[in-house]
């Protein structure tokens, strides 16, 4: 099917699935003055049309593959073999207590539900424009659908991650059941940032490029391949608490390998703080989007 059938059969879709899920009357534009709240409880009537785009991401993603979601963990594991090899066999990287694939893997799955999520919500409205233009809804659930099927992606990884790390020998213990908590405050990091880059990238088309060199950056700032204890007990400055204040992804990847692979609960007060900082993002996220709702049509 060429391009422009393809598009014709998205948006047919989208009106479809509009139409069964809304009323036709109630799919009007929102009100320069409505309110943000006003905009999540509007964005929250199509909740279903919001499945239904994360299931067609997932189908997506995964069509015409061979070894469809085995790639989800097969290219985290390939990385961590290779980081393994460089880290600990060629620089002799001190022991961490606990196997070092395993530390890796943890983080390195944590860290790609934040790339995908955030690089997914940078095309999620542009990389759409051709529906967007032609039909009308609650334009936040586009980036929003590609964080809930990035979360679904990560939750299918965490059940291959479990049996992985007890073969290589970590203890799990019940702590893991804290890990829902943990994965809904990234969860709720993630929207806010997939919202504040989806318009932003509309307005300004730079953002895109830009986005990808603070990704890197914001890599190498959050532990995902060293341990950030560490390093706070090898400078002046405590470099633990500063990163696990002002990273969000920081302190989520410590909370994570504290209940998977060292079988304790986080600090309360970490959980506490990175919970107000991730509602706050998200916050932040759904003001910048609806402040800025009306201007999208004119930035496609």
């Amino acid at each position: 099917m060429n391009a422009s059938g393809s598009t014709r059969k998205d948006v047919l879709t989208l009106w479809t699935v509009f139409a069964v899920t809304r009323p036709l009357a109630e799919s009007v534009a929102v009100p320069r003055s409505q309110s943000s709240l006003g905009a999540v409880r509007w964005s929250w009537n199509y909740r279903h049309l919001m499945r239904n785009l994360v299931e067609r991401d997932l189908k997506v993603r995964y069509r015409g593959s061979l070894l469809g979601f085995a790639w989800t963990f097969l290219n985290p594991l390939l990385m961590t073999v290779i980081f393994t090899f460089v880290l600990v066999d060629v620089f002799k990287v001190p022991s961490i207590g606990i196997p070092f694939p395993a530390f890796f893997l943890v983080g390195l799955l944590a860290w790609n539900f934040c790339l995908i999520s955030i690089s997914g919500g940078l095309l999620s409205i542009v990389g759409n424009a051709s529906i967007v233009s032609k039909v009308y809804f609650p334009r936040a659930i586009l980036p929003i659908s590609g964080v809930a099927a990035a979360a679904v992606n990560f939750v299918l990884a965490l059940a291959v991650l479990l049996p992985v790390v007890a073969l290589l020998g970590v203890k799990l213990g019940w702590t893991l059941l804290f890990t829902p908590v943990i994965l809904l405050e990234q969860t709720i990091f993630l929207v806010g940032m997939a919202l504040i880059v989806a318009v932003l990238n509309v307005l300004y088309r730079d953002t895109a490029p830009t986005v990808e060199v603070l990704l890197q950056a914001w890599f190498f700032l959050t532990p995902v391949i060293y341990d950030l204890g560490a390093i706070g007990e090898t400078r002046s400055v405590d470099v633990t608490n500063v990163l696990l204040a002002v990273n969000p992804m920081a302190a989520i990847i410590t909370m994570y390998r504290s209940v998977l692979l060292y079988a304790s609960l986080p600090d309360p007060v970490l959980v506490i703080r990175t919970l107000a900082i991730c509602i706050g993002v998200c916050v932040l996220g759904i003001v910048v989007f609806t402040r800025n709702s009306d201007r999208i049509g004119d930035g496609l």
